[in-house]
């Protein structure tokens, strides 16, 4: 049964950890107003639902019970930032890869690489979903690979990074996306923080 956009913005702004006044001061309306659309008493204008989508980076299908996934299609492929791209989250990462993925797709050559690099990345998630249980294990049937197939799988996805790297291609700067920069920090920041666990 689909959630009601009352529910599905009340939620939205729990999971956000915020509260009802400071929703309502970044969304431009009353405090009071919001109550009323977070309880179902008053239905709100099409211009309020995208202000709400752009806010807390989801889809309008989304936010009408039209759709289970949060993501839209535009959501990932568009470049301009969007306020959520200063988080790390799964849309964060979505977009960041379709950004970067975009650019190595321009070239055939690389494009297939990557596009094989990415399935492989997939597939290796899938398979850890399974053996750890949060994946029903007839999502991949008899697709389980043996230990060997793996280590096959991680030979060849080295070496295709390795081709990539031989086969550079100039790039001009250009401003860096916020979730480009978001996942980079957050990288740094946790590479940092784990060598220095080993070290003590």
């Amino acid at each position: 049964m689909a959630t009601s956009f009352a529910t599905t913005i009340t939620q939205l702004r729990k999971r956000k950890g915020i509260s009802q006044k400071k929703a309502a001061g970044e969304l431009g309306v009353s405090q009071a107003l919001l109550s009323h659309y977070e309880n179902g008493i008053r239905e709100c204008g099409l211009d309020f639902v995208l202000r709400v989508a752009n806010y807390y980076s989801v889809s309008c299908d989304y936010l009408l019970g039209n759709s289970n996934s949060s993501i839209s299609f535009d959501m990932v492929e568009n470049i301009n930032d969007i306020p959520q791209d200063g988080e790390i989250s799964i849309n964060t990462l979505y977009r960041a890869s379709a950004i970067v993925g975009a650019r190595f797709f321009k070239n055939f050559s690389n494009g297939e690489k990557m596009m094989n690099l990415y399935a492989i990345a997939g597939y290796f998630m899938i398979l850890k979903g399974v053996e750890s249980g949060y994946v029903p294990q007839n999502w991949v049937g008899t697709h389980i690979p043996t230990k060997e197939q793996l280590q096959f799988l991680q030979v060849i996805s080295v070496s295709m990074l390795d081709d990539i790297e031989k086969n550079p291609k100039p790039c001009k700067s250009q401003e860096v996306p916020v979730c480009i920069k978001t996942i980079t920090d957050w990288a740094s920041t946790f590479l940092n923080e784990s060598l220095a666990e080993l070290i003590i």
